[in-house]
């Protein structure tokens, strides 16, 4: 009776059931109240494995001709259980990775050459609460109130030197006569004119007594030359009037 009760244990040592000289292919043991089936080939249960031979045979016959049976893969230890990025998957492999570290690399190098700081730092300009016209309209005030008619003769006469030197030809620090010749040449005005305004000017800035309506009598010639010769100043020339 101990013998009969000792060959109805079943063996717990694995059963080959296919095998070569290379190894068993599968294999299959008892384990508590079940059994397990080792099979050492995957091809045979893959997608593309199933349709050779008698794979799909094979592995109906694994599952014990059960159809009820409940099937479960291990997929943790196919390397499916931890969670990887899936865009990051999609590009595995793929020089895309690698091109897209090393553009990263060169756009933080670029801002980070950017960043730097060329020079050294400049002061912040300071804003001039005072407009253009109320700078000229005080400075006009203040000539008033002093009777500095020549100074603002002189603001005048050496702007409209300039324009007629230039309309001239020649250079503002020559002879009144010689830019009186050389513009009357060139406009056909009277010589003695343009010379005798010029000189009333400038005897009128060298110290020359001058009342405020011979002053402003003045200015309005000068005017009428510059207009009449088109040399009136210009936008550029009015700024940087301003400013100074």
């Amino acid at each position: 009776d101990a013998e009969e009760d000792k060959e109805a244990v079943p063996a717990l040592a694995p059963v080959l059931h296919f095998a070569d000289q290379r190894g068993g292919l599968v294999a299959d043991y008892r384990h508590g109240a079940g059994r397990i089936v080792v099979l050492s080939d995957p091809f045979v249960v893959a997608n593309n494995g199933l349709s050779r031979a008698d794979n799909l045979q094979l592995a109906l016959n694994l599952l014990g001709g059960n159809p009820d049976a409940l099937i479960a893969f291990d997929e943790y230890h196919q390397g499916r259980g931890a969670t990887h990025n899936q865009l990051a998957a999609y590009f595995a492999g793929t020089p895309v990775l690698a091109a897209c570290g090393q553009l990263a690399l060169l756009a933080l190098a670029v801002v980070w050459s950017r960043g730097r700081r060329f020079a050294r730092p400049l002061p912040a300009p300071g804003v001039d609460r005072r407009s253009q016209l109320e700078f000229v309209a005080s400075m006009a005030e203040l000539q008033q109130r002093a009777r500095s008619y020549d100074l603002a003769i002189e603001n005048v006469y050496t702007r409209t030197r300039r324009a007629l030197a230039r309309y001239g030809g020649t250079d503002h620090n020559v002879a009144r006569a010689t830019i009186a010749e050389r513009v009357a040449a060139r406009s056909g005005l009277d010589q003695a004119q343009i010379e005798g305004l010029m000189r009333h000017c400038e005897d009128a800035i060298n110290g020359q007594p001058l009342a405020a309506r011979e002053a402003l009598a003045l200015v309005a010639r000068l005017r009428e030359l510059e207009r009449t010769l088109g040399i009136r100043m210009r936008a550029r020339e009015i700024k940087q009037a301003g400013a100074s």
